[in-house]
């Protein structure tokens, strides 16, 4: 209890303001540097020369990707055409440079420079959209879990008018991919596996393109997606699964496969001049 009695001390009122006055200046000092080293991260990024294996012209920067920014580009891509890349980047520790550690999205442009969802130019994308055709089903309601910046899902829903219900858990990427990359479905922003436990219905194919987090086996997908109850629960809710797997050693990728071979037929494909191996699981019929 606080006795406001008799005499009160000035000074200690006093010593209180200073101490506020104090703490608000250490605060602005706090903010000031982070400021400072958000524009000087900016900076860098838009330094071609300080980002290794990147040559393109910047569209835009968000810099608010937990610690590495994220980037969208107009770049040529390898056939020499000119595409539109989402780009993840990391910081080397060693160098301080940043590094371009993967492309999340690439999409084509047309003649006017504005993004074309009616060609896929990642080969593993092609591969994917390839073996939903050859399955034992009709497809017309598809489930992404990993919609990034919309190239695939955006493929299928403008091209082949599916049906997609689209997740991912990265706003960021979400917003750069209405913005920039003409994504036409309306994505979800939430975890994939809580989105199909809270799905009502089914689907004909459930397409998988998640990263993992950078101290799992895998670069692809996350280990979550590979348990006994995440197959249990896609086998409710599908008869088909197409997924994509990045990295990793041959075991790891085995149990992959062993993991879906559970509760379904299983096999691979495997697309050239990839490191991905494309997983095809079909429901067993009894």
């Amino acid at each position: 209890m606080f006795d406001c009695t008799g005499d009160f001390d000035m000074t200690i009122m006093d010593q209180g303001k200073g101490k506020k006055h104090r703490n608000r200046e250490k605060r602005s000092n706090v903010e000031d540097q982070a400021r400072k080293q958000k524009k000087k991260r900016n900076r860098d990024v838009r330094e071609e020369n300080s980002i290794v294996g990147f040559h393109g012209s910047v569209v835009e920067i968000d810099s608010e990707n937990q610690d590495a920014p994220i980037m969208v580009s107009d770049e040529v891509g390898e056939d020499g055409a000119r595409v539109r890349r989402l780009r993840f980047f990391t910081l080397d520790q060693t160098s301080h440079e940043l590094v371009s550690d993967h492309i999340q999205t690439e999409m084509a442009l047309t003649a006017e420079g504005t993004p074309d969802p009616t060609r896929l130019m990642l080969q593993y994308h092609r591969v994917m959209y390839d073996a939903m055709c050859r399955l034992p089903t009709v497809v017309k309601k598809v489930c992404v879990l990993g919609h990034g910046a919309g190239a695939l899902s955006s493929f299928l829903s403008t091209l082949l008018r599916f049906e997609i219900c689209a997740v991912d858990s990265n706003p960021a990427v979400l917003r750069l991919g209405r913005k920039h990359f003409n994504d036409r479905v309306t994505a979800q922003h939430d975890d994939g596996s809580s989105f199909l436990r809270r799905s009502v219905g089914s689907f004909d194919v459930v397409l998988v393109d998640l990263n993992a987090p950078s101290n799992e086996a895998l670069d692809a997908p996350p280990r979550e997606f590979c348990t006994h109850d995440f197959v249990d629960l896609v086998a409710r809710v599908t008869g088909n699964l197409i997924m994509n797997v990045l990295g990793g050693s041959e075991q790891a990728r085995s149990d992959v496969k062993a993991a879906y071979s559970r509760k379904f037929s299983t096999r691979w494909v495997h697309p050239d001049g990839c490191n991905n191996y494309i997983l095809v699981a079909t429901q067993q019929t009894t």
